[in-house]
């Protein structure tokens, strides 16, 4: 077989990852102790992004209990997007390179960390804020920018709690 061939089964997994992750910033959580702890303007921190190849996207949130990874089509992806971009400031970044093999522990495993490393920035910060500003610093970009309304402002115009940590 020659090598530019490929079967059924040879496939390159980095064509399964969405082409580019949208990072956000919300500004609220749900946990008293998480709002404390996250000190600054942002309290927690999800990601989410678009496949081409499968016309998919892919929702992902660190939460206090579990790791959750949502996908779906791209018919039934308003509501998520609506969600996941609420009381927050969405970062575009770019996908890390495919062939990206960096070695990047991270010491503690929170929303922040599980993040960058989703996007593979090196190092990690620890609060929400802080990463906002790693993100700006290597090639993000604001695409959502809440910084003119309040959390309550926005909550009177789409009613819901503050997102799930």
């Amino acid at each position: 077989m020659d090598s530019s061939e490929r079967s059924e089964w040879d496939y390159d997994l980095a064509d399964c990852e969405p082409d580019e992750w949208f990072i956000v910033f919300h500004r609220d959580s749900d946990r008293w102790w998480v709002r404390w702890l996250a000190a600054g303007r942002y309290k927690h921190v999800s990601a989410f992004g678009f496949n081409t190849n499968t016309q998919t996207w892919t929702f992902v949130s660190f939460l206090t209990g579990r790791l959750r990874v949502l996908t779906v089509s791209d018919r039934q992806a308003n509501r998520l997007l609506a969600f996941y971009s609420r009381e927050g400031t969405v970062v575009q970044m770019p996908a890390p390179a495919k062939d990206d093999q960096a070695f990047r522990p991270k010491l503690v495993f929170t929303c922040v960390s599980a993040m960058a490393h989703l996007v593979g920035l090196p190092g990690c910060a620890l609060r929400p804020y802080a990463f906002f500003r790693q993100c700006l610093r290597n090639g993000g970009s604001i695409v959502v920018d809440d910084k003119h309304e309040s959390p309550r402002e926005r909550r009177d115009e789409a009613p819901g709690a503050p997102v799930s940590t």
